[in-house]
């Protein structure tokens, strides 16, 4: 046997003798896995990978790969070797295999809905030479509580840990929302730098409904980020802490069939304990339409779009003397899904908005991003799928300041049983961000990145 399929052979037992949960975030994503179908109305006809029944208040699925990889990576030289992951660092093949569990748990009742979730995966990579064992894990809490028949309560904890960082297209969101991405990566194929970091998140939110279309929010959010690392003592790179009020008045009325008015102000405020001095204020005014309808007598094809503004103040609220930066901006998104036969679907997103990332001095992006996917099955056994993403973002300050990053997925997955696959994926990401960025100087401003792999995979579902 070969010295590559022995190390593929060491990766599958390394990975499944290591007893884990898989991260909710990961878990449809798995290294050789396709996502999961998406949330459309017709039944999912395949033979592998079938979703777990909605229904069911809990579900435990083990979800594994075995693999054979390819990358060619334009890294070389861009950190001076500061960045300690070898996969990162040259191109060339290697093997590897992941392995993870899952477990999901909701319960609805008249009054209360509760809902958990608590996962983990284990990545483990050979090259011949080398080797590196990575982990995830995550868990989740949410509940939500009518008070009275006005009155509605939620909060929501979460907690993960990820042993590497990727700059991921950030969620966009409202003001009584989560601004911040501190969701664990998508994909561990986009996963680029060895950077471990602990995420938490807290949020409370008290709703009164005023009348049939008007309703009041109001609640406190709690966000703190770790990265790990000795090497970071002292630098500003370490931690991000944040806490933050926030309240909402929105008014909605129907217009027509398909469209409604939108009206409202929310405002935010935070607290930032990130060595930067300067805490933020985000007011978000609703003033726009939400648009929504099926576009074709047989409802295959929907389109819908949303509209606002965003308004940014940089304030010192300590030095009330201290003068202030604000900046608008028009935010909305639009969505195009097209149903193709009995099992395809391709969509189109659009999203435009303000976002905070780590790593970055906690100064907020204004976002513009572009989504689109296609996938179904060819045949009962065989699947298809593509994605592709692109963004462009900048900083609301003079100078280099924008990033520009791209990727695209390709894979075929062909069952050779209930539980087993044999998958093919392709994964190319490219990105870089403008002189001026505040960037941490372990992590390069360029990088363009390709990406084959070949295997095994396995979804099998320990309680549906």
């Amino acid at each position: 046997m070969s010295t590559f399929m022995t190390s593929a052979v060491r990766g599958c037992a390394a990975a499944l003798m290591v007893a884990t949960f898989a991260p909710g975030t990961a878990s449809a994503q798995l290294i050789g896995q396709d996502p999961a179908p998406p949330d459309v109305r017709r039944p999912y006809r395949g033979i592998f990978n079938v979703p777990p029944d909605s229904n069911k208040s809990h579900s435990l699925v083990f979800s594994g790969s075995l693999f054979a990889a390819y990358d060619d990576n334009i890294f070389e030289g861009l950190t001076d070797g500061r960045a300690r992951d070898w996969r990162y660092q040259r191109s060339g093949r290697y093997a590897g295999a992941s392995a993870g569990l899952n477990y999901a748990f909701s319960r609805s009742g008249e009054r209360v809905s509760f809902g958990a979730q608590t996962g983990g995966q284990v990545n483990y990579y050979d090259r011949g030479d080398d080797s590196h064992t990575s982990a995830y894990y995550n868990g989740a809490v949410s509940m939500d509580a009518r008070l009275t028949r006005s009155t509605t309560l939620s909060a929501s904890q979460t907690a993960g840990f990820s042993p590497g960082y990727s700059f991921t297209f950030p969620a966009l969101g409202g003001v009584d929302e989560a601004l911040v991405d501190v969701d664990l990566p998508m994909d561990p194929d986009l996963e680029l730098f060895r950077l471990e970091a602990v995420h938490l998140n807290s949020r409370v939110a008290l709703t009164q409904r005023l009348s049939r279309g008007t309703s009041l929010t109001g609640g406190w959010n709690y966000r703190h980020v770790n990265f790990r690392g000795e090497e970071l003592t002292g630098s500003r790179f370490r931690d991000y802490g944040s806490h933050s009020g926030f309240a909402r008045l929105s008014y909605q009325r129907g217009l027509t069939q398909y469209s409604s008015l939108n009206l409202g102000y929310g405002i935010r405020v935070s607290d930032r304990n990130d060595r930067s001095g300067r805490p933020r204020v985000l007011h978000d005014i609703q003033a726009g339409i939400r648009y929504g309808r099926p576009l074709s007598i047989s409802r295959r094809t929907s389109f819908s779009f949303s509209t606002g503004s965003a308004i940014a103040v940089r304030e010192d609220l300590s030095n009330p003397d201290a003068g202030t930066t604000t900046t608008a901006r028009l935010t909305g998104n639009a969505s195009l899904v097209h149903e193709l036969g009995r099992t395809w679907t391709a969509r189109a997103t659009y999203r435009r908005g303000l976002t905070f990332r780590e790593g970055f001095d906690n100064e907020f992006f204004f976002t513009d991003s572009l989504g689109v996917d296609v996938g179904g099955l060819v045949t009962r056994r065989l699947s298809a799928s593509a994605a592709g993403a692109w963004s462009f973002a900048r900083l609301d300050r003079p100078g280099r300041n924008r990033q520009t990053a791209f990727s695209g997925t390709a894979q075929a997955t062909y069952a050779l049983a209930r539980y087993l696959g044999l998958f093919a994926r392709y994964v190319y990401y490219d990105y870089e961000f403008g002189e001026d960025v505040p960037l941490d100087p372990r992590l390069p401003r360029a990088l363009e990145r390709h990406a084959v792999r070949v295997g095994l995979t396995t979804s099998i579902p320990l309680i549906r």
